[in-house]
């Protein structure tokens, strides 16, 4: 049994377990983040394959909601063409009668889904030994439909029955459904994806004890140990990861270690521990395209600390490499990098560099264009030149370039958020 086949029998067992403690609950929430939420949706997919050995029935529904009048229609003719189809087989099975309209007013049509399904034990009465589990998910639910969801949800908890079952999922943290009853139970489920990405790398390497495969098992398990806050523990798996690399002349992948390493010593507060392995980093990537990245690396980091001149000296360096490589997008990047770094209210020394990029940038085909820092570097220049004769030629300019909502496209850049 690999790891994924074991975290779904978890599930199973934790599954049952909560049905079997709460046999009077019409509706059950699996709370967990996206990747959690995601292996109980598709738990619940097998259990509905033939491959399973359920004897329960397990169905998954992605209608789109889009009102509580009409859900419950959706899910009632798409049961009866699985039912027809079947029919057609087997022409032996019973008419599937018509849904009984409750007596009470009902604001949704939850009552048609519902109904069909009781109606189903009506005409198989050997179900009465077995549930049906109905997991809706309905794709992009619009916040202004949630609380009609909700109503929707709530009519189905009044009318369903002891062996038919809601399912929900939610994010534990950001809940996005509405109006739902009291009646119903929450429970969470817990995976360790690190851990389940490592033992499933371990388990399906066919090359195991090569370097490549003891090299990665390093790294995730320097990931596992950072998903939890253990730093130290990252860091000995991190310079053992290294080390592993070193010895084989990797140079691509011991940088890689050496770059987790220093960003792990940045936040333990260990800043000149953190100097050593970017230095060293830099020298293992020399002037390949890897250097240009490290070497921006490394001006980021310096700006952390707030080491603008060096920071300057790094993106200087990556300029040199991007040059050299007619790096057009990367020399973008860092000319505007350096002259934010110089800006100040008392000079305009930043200005060559901004205009530097825009001359790049004006070779840029427009789709490259538009993905660069060009139209935020733009609003930056407008701003030095002030009201002016070329600020209105740069607008003009950006106009013709990018459209007339350029400015929308001016995102300021991740290492400035950073």
């Amino acid at each position: 049994m690999n790891s994924v086949q074991l975290e779904i029998l978890k599930i199973d067992k934790q599954w049952y377990h909560e049905v079997k403690k709460n046999p009077s609950i019409p509706l059950f929430i699996c709370l967990g983040e996206k990747h959690e939420v995601d292996l109980f949706d598709t738990y619940f997919k097998f259990q509905g394959s033939e491959e399973a050995s359920t004897h329960d029935i397990f169905l998954v529904h992605y209608q789109e909601f889009q009102s509580m009048e009409t859900y419950g229609s959706f899910l009632a003719e798409e049961w009866r063409e699985a039912y027809a189809a079947w029919g057609e087989q087997d022409h032996a099975v019973p008419v599937w009668e018509e849904e009984c309209i409750p007596e009470e007013k009902q604001k949704s049509d939850a009552y048609r889904a519902v109904n069909s399904l009781k109606n189903l034990y009506k005409i198989f009465p050997e179900l009465d030994q077995k549930k049906i589990f109905v997991h809706l998910a309905p794709l992009n639910l619009r916040p202004e439909l949630a609380e009609s969801f909700g109503i929707w949800i709530q009519e189905w908890c009044k009318l369903a029955d002891k062996n038919i079952k809601l399912v929900l999922t939610e994010h534990h943290t950001y809940r996005s459904y509405k109006n739902l009853p009291q009646n119903r139970k929450e429970f969470r489920v817990e995976i360790d994806l690190h851990k389940l990405m490592q033992n499933a790398a371990e388990q399906t390497n066919r090359d195991k004890g090569s370097t490549e495969t003891n090299f990665q098992q390093q790294i995730l398990l320097a990931s596992n140990y950072l998903s939890k806050g253990k730093n130290k523990e990252a860091l000995t798996a991190l310079e053992k990861g290294a080390r592993i690399a070193k010895q084989q002349k990797l140079n691509e992948a011991e940088a890689t270690a050496r770059l987790m390493m220093a960003q792990v010593q940045h936040v333990l507060g260990n800043t000149n521990e953190a100097h050593v392995q970017y230095k060293k980093i830099i020298q293992l990537a020399g002037e390949s395209f890897l250097g240009i990245q490290m070497n921006m690396n490394y001006g980021g980091f310096l700006i952390s600390i707030s080491e603008k001149s060096k920071a300057v000296a790094c993106f200087e360096k990556a300029l040199e490499i991007a040059e050299k490589q007619n790096n057009s997008f990367v020399q973008i990047e860092c000319y505007r990098m350096i002259g934010q770094l110089k800006e100040s209210k008392l000079n305009s020394e930043s200005v060559p560099y901004y205009e530097k990029c825009l001359e790049i940038g004006r070779m840029l085909p427009d789709e490259t264009l538009k993905e660069s820092s060009i139209p935020y570097t733009a609003t930056l220049l407008l701003k030095k030149y002030g009201e002016n004769r070329q600020a209105r030629q740069l607008e003009q300019e950006m106009k013709t370039l990018l459209g007339d909502d350029w400015k929308r496209l001016a995102k300021t850049p991740e290492i400035i958020n950073n």
